[in-house]
């Protein structure tokens, strides 16, 4: 099976660090997020590579600032333009990272987070932009699962395998070298009253999506809410997840999985607490996952 991951607040080693020492495991991967202008590489990046860690880095064409970078713009750029220039010094920049990485162009782009950049078509043309200058200036891809070479990992929210918003913004076969699930278990944490739905049926529309293409699949971020009504729910979700994930039928497709760690204090859905610890009994259940999936460090 492939690697196992985490995503901390804005990538913080000593955050990473802290998990892995309550824990007594090491992470395989950390998922990084990048706005358009953050420096690449930084402190925190090399922290993390030089103890090990494989990098899955996303870059989103938003600046600091809340400045987005329109799809049509990418998609517009030429050679010798200046955003052509910029395309290709993210592209070097990332690569400087070291082996071991993995990128993707505006994770769920689908979303209404990204509303603002421009259409689906707009990303669609702007993502082959992004792929061009990627293979250009690292080589063609031959294997995703390759340390040497960077794979673009195409990423979508898991409802928009199920709405139709992944073919919508799909860039096409030759274009993308891994599709990416982003799942979550919402349960009631966004002020709706959904079903809880285990990690084992959550994964499902992203896989098939995934074969359909004969794509390897990343699960880039995945996570699940707590059930005020029973403290073991989640817990028991994370053990779903890693039976699924070592399971026969699943484990050779699956090229990486990274929980997501974050919680954003004051956000607009406080209920939504995705951290490992968010209970004694989570915790517990965090521990079997990372006992059971990653591939080093293993007590």
């Amino acid at each position: 099976m492939g690697s196992f991951g985490i995503a901390v607040p804005e990538g913080r080693a000593s955050r990473v660090f802290e998990v892995e020492q309550s824990l007594g495991n090491q992470f395989d991967l950390v998922r990084w997020f990048a706005r358009w202008d953050t420096p690449i590489p930084n402190a925190e990046l090399d922290e993390l590579v030089r103890s090990g860690h494989a990098i899955h880095i996303s870059v989103r064409p938003r600046t600091d600032n809340g400045t987005d970078i329109l799809w049509a713009d990418i998609a517009a750029a030429r050679p010798g333009d200046d955003l052509y220039s910029q395309l290709e010094t993210m592209i070097d920049n990332v690569a400087s990272i070291g082996p071991n990485v993995y990128f993707t162009f505006n994770h769920e782009a689908e979303t209404r987070d990204s509303e603002s950049n421009g259409t689906a078509a707009e990303f669609v043309e702007a993502w082959r932009v992004v792929y061009q200058i990627l293979r250009e200036r690292t080589g063609p891809m031959t294997d995703p699962s390759d340390p040497n070479q960077i794979a673009a990992i195409y990423t979508v929210g898991n409802s928009g395998f199920t709405d139709g918003r992944a073919e919508a913004f799909y860039p096409g076969d030759e274009y993308v070298d891994v599709v990416g699930a982003d799942i979550y278990n919402w349960y009631t944490c966004q002020g709706s009253e959904r079903d809880w739905i285990q990690f084992d049926e959550l994964l499902q529309p992203g896989l098939a999506f995934a074969r359909a293409r004969n794509k390897p699949l990343a699960i880039p971020e995945f996570g699940s809410a707590e059930d005020p009504e029973n403290p073991n729910a989640k817990g028991d979700w994370m053990r779903n997840a890693a039976a699924t994930l070592n399971s026969p039928e699943i484990a050779s497709e699956i090229l990486f999985s990274a929980w997501f760690d974050v919680t954003a204090p004051g956000g607009a859905w406080p209920n939504c607490v995705w951290d490992h610890d968010s209970s004694f009994e989570t915790f517990e259940g965090f521990n079997d996952l990372l006992g059971a999936t990653t591939k080093s460090g293993q007590p």
